[in-house]
């Protein structure tokens, strides 16, 4: 079954996939395979691929790819997060064990109570930034589907890291201001490499594959 860009569009009004970038779509004229590539829109690429039947396993190595851009936020000697990050790639793939995965989210469950802790302790912006990475990675190895909250949790490692080194080089007077500017600065690099990981996981032949058989069954149930 061929899928036009009707077909696509149809079915993302009724799945609702984010209003706003449906109507980008609408408007922009666009196949869905430029749409695809066209916009850094790290969410609601993992949106459509999973209302599409995207395979949680490839859904959680994307998180687990989103997850990693972010450890260098994570202090130097906390190797926890990466090896739960390693463990839930391997489970994905079929090479580890539950046993191990659970192991895996324990210990980046207690690393992210320890970044916790340290930033109640020591407040400010690093250490939020490197609490907001460690939990990515938590979540990376501890959800079924984990992408929504790994990306949540990679923005603010993002924004907090990038707002601190602002702040630290404008000075007091216009800190605020310097911190929002370099956090909107981040936060675009973040996507586009974000988006540049989903879709070499997830290019979007794969996706109008599994959205042409969905909508073969529709058709065939109706």
């Amino acid at each position: 079954m061929n899928v036009s860009r009707e077909d696509v569009l149809a079915w993302l009004e009724r799945e609702r996939v984010c209003e706003w970038a449906v109507d980008w779509f609408r408007r922009s004229g666009l196949s869905f395979e430029d749409a695809w590539t066209a916009r850094e829109m790290s969410g609601w690429l993992l949106l459509v691929a999973s209302r599409a039947g995207v395979p949680g396993s490839v859904l959680r190595l994307c998180a687990c790819d989103i997850a990693e851009s972010v450890l260098h936020y994570v202090p130097e000697g906390e190797e926890r997060p990466r090896r739960a990050i390693e463990v839930a790639r391997r489970y994905a793939a079929g090479e580890a064990t539950v046993a191990e995965l659970d192991n895996a989210i324990d210990d980046a469950r207690y690393a992210t109570m320890s970044a916790a802790s340290m930033q109640a302790t020591h407040a400010g912006a690093p250490r939020s930034a490197a609490w907001s990475a460690t939990r990515a990675a938590w979540k990376a190895a501890a959800m079924d589907d984990p992408w929504e909250a790994v990306l949540a949790a990679a923005r603010d490692a993002t924004r907090d890291a990038a707002r601190l080194k602002a702040w630290k080089a404008a000075g007091d007077d216009a800190w605020t201001i310097a911190g929002d500017y370099a956090a909107h600065d981040a936060m675009v690099d973040a996507e586009n490499t974000w988006c540049r990981l989903i879709r070499t996981r997830i290019p979007a032949d794969v996706v109008l594959g599994l959205l042409a058989e969905k909508l073969r069954e529709e058709t065939h149930d109706a």
